[in-house]
């Protein structure tokens, strides 16, 4: 569930906490020898009998434990309000990356459009073809599928379908008095039949056996209407957007047109997504925004994969961000977070450095000759415990900064 999504987050780290962990590994044994070297300093320089005062105030003073708060106590915070706000991240890493992303590459049926396709036509060669291609539809999960059966309503009568099968990226087929009938796109077609489809200058879907088309169904989606304010939120930010969708190419210049995207890709399968991705990848941080079985694989070879609330379970599983809410405005809302908790990590761990570089010269006596400044082992404790409460403190103010 989401609770358990919530959970698995926090327990994930970003990649800028490698830097803290490399840090801390050398951080113990560097206070253990600055101790030791203060201690003796002070024993054959200085006060002998101080000696021992100033080492043990190094050691006690100097605190590992901001330093490994400083990531960890700022993911748990952006991760539980993101879930407030109906982001659900998975991965902590994401948090990090998005500011980073040059290129978004976005599913267009579904994502960009409404994912609610209209019929426009349907020409078909005879009555059985026409029986056929309602019947094996009926069988249908995808967007075109269901439009199809609010186009026809219920039909009585229809053959029965044997050894049905969906085939990811393509189509549906089924055996109908005794022959396979396929649904699906023009690759599809060609595929089965060995010949060039029919081309259509529009969504469509073909209905056809081994012999060739019976059946040719256009559609109409209309745009999401976030769709612009998402293009013009991602260009502003410069990220580049990209159109990859397994649609007409006609159809995807189309609303690539419409929003103002200059650069997209039709005619795609699942793995040509993700070569698509990894292409994008070599010049820079990559985002993929989808909600399809289609998408799943591109989702999870992006730096950030991105899904909608009304995506398929294997596309919100393959995806590193889920918008649960009100889906497109919500990836602005998730770019603010990464920026804001990436704010809060960079305060954390200024704040953790800081404190050691000022405290441990002053618990090492370095102030106590010129200005007779110096801590006595209870002050360094108290110190150092107000160096943690500092990291905490500044990763809970980020509930106190609201997503817009």
């Amino acid at each position: 569930g989401i609770i358990d999504a919530v959970v698995d987050a926090q327990g994930t780290a970003a990649p800028i906490e490698a830097l803290t962990d490399r840090v801390s590994k050398i951080f113990v044994p560097t206070i253990l020898a600055l101790s030791i070297a203060t201690g003796l300093i002070w024993h054959f320089a200085f006060d002998a009998p101080k000696a021992v005062i100033y080492a043990i105030d190094v050691l006690v003073i100097a605190c590992p434990c901001a330093l490994g708060l400083a990531t960890p106590l700022a993911v748990v915070a952006a991760t539980g309000i993101g879930s407030k706000n109906g982001l659900l991240i998975k991965d902590a890493a994401a948090l990090q990356l998005a500011g980073d992303v040059k290129f978004a590459l976005l599913d267009k049926t579904g994502t960009l459009t409404l994912g609610k396709p209209v019929v426009t036509n349907i020409d078909w060669s005879d009555l059985a073809a026409r029986s056929a291609f309602i019947s094996l539809n009926e069988k249908g999960t995808h967007p075109l599928n269901h439009a199809l059966v609010s186009y026809f309503g219920n039909v009585d009568g229809l053959p029965q379908v044997k050894r049905f099968k969906a085939v990811p990226g393509k189509g549906i087929q089924g055996k109908i008095d005794g022959r396979m009938h396929y649904i699906g796109s023009g690759q599809f077609f060609t595929e089965i039949c060995g010949v060039p489809a029919p081309v259509a200058p529009f969504t469509h879907t073909l209905c056809f056996t081994e012999d060739g088309a019976i059946a040719l169904a256009s559609f109409e989606d209309a745009l999401h209407p976030d769709a612009p304010n998402l293009v013009r939120e991602l260009q502003e930010r410069g990220i580049t957007p990209i159109i990859a969708s397994g649609d007409v190419v006609e159809a995807v210049a189309k609303t690539a047109q419409s929003l103002g995207i200059a650069l997209y890709h039709g005619g795609l399968q699942p793995h040509d997504k993700v070569t698509l991705v990894k292409e994008y990848q070599k010049q820079g941080r990559t985002l993929m925004l989808g909600d399809g079985i289609n998408d799943s694989i591109a989702l999870n070879a992006a730096d950030v994969g991105v899904s909608l609330a009304h995506g398929t379970a294997v596309a919100q599983e393959s995806a590193a961000v889920v918008l649960t809410r009100e889906g497109l405005p919500q990836l602005a809302q998730y770019f603010q977070l990464s920026t804001l908790t990436m704010q809060t990590i960079r305060g954390n761990l200024l704040w953790a450095f800081g404190y050691n570089l000022i405290a441990l010269p002053i618990a090492a006596g370095l102030f106590a000759v010129p200005l007779g400044l110096e801590l006595t082992p209870m002050m360094a404790s108290i110190a150092m415990s107000f160096s943690s409460l500092g990291v905490v403190v500044n990763s809970l103010r980020l509930h106190k900064k609201p997503l817009r």
